[in-house]
């Protein structure tokens, strides 16, 4: 269970939030939420937090968010399903961040900055340095 560092807390003030991981590599932020309601119709349960392109275009919305979606899609490896990092894998959240338990690598939060140092900076004369 992540440890809350405040007691209340709105969607409005987890968007926006900068990820990190448990060594504080910086993952991204929290471009969507992710909820669940429960079988015995309860209140919904935030079960995920959402980032990358694929999750942030469609909160833009519009024609501005089309094209980062599919800008996003484009370019990710794993295509239009945006980064998932499930609440069992957050250590703590307070307003300023929200710390995972583990490494971003099993996550796959790199890949896009894989493939663009892979396929465009390494391209680039002297950009394998």
């Amino acid at each position: 269970m992540a440890e809350w560092e405040w007691e209340a807390a709105t969607v409005d003030q987890l968007l926006d939030v900068q990820i990190y991981a448990a060594d504080g590599e910086p993952l991204g932020k929290v471009d969507d939420l992710e909820f669940t309601t429960p079988s015995d119709g309860g209140a919904p349960v935030l079960t995920a937090i959402l980032c990358g392109p694929s999750a942030f275009g469609p909160r833009l919305g519009g024609l501005v968010g089309l094209t980062v979606w599919a800008i996003g899609r484009r370019l990710s490896p794993t295509g239009s399903d945006p980064v998932r990092v499930p609440m069992t894998q957050v250590d703590r959240v307070n307003r300023r961040e929200i710390r995972l338990r583990e490494s971003a690598r099993p996550l796959g939060t790199h890949r896009f900055a894989d493939w663009t140092r892979e396929h465009i900076v390494c391209q680039i004369p002297g950009g394998s340095r």
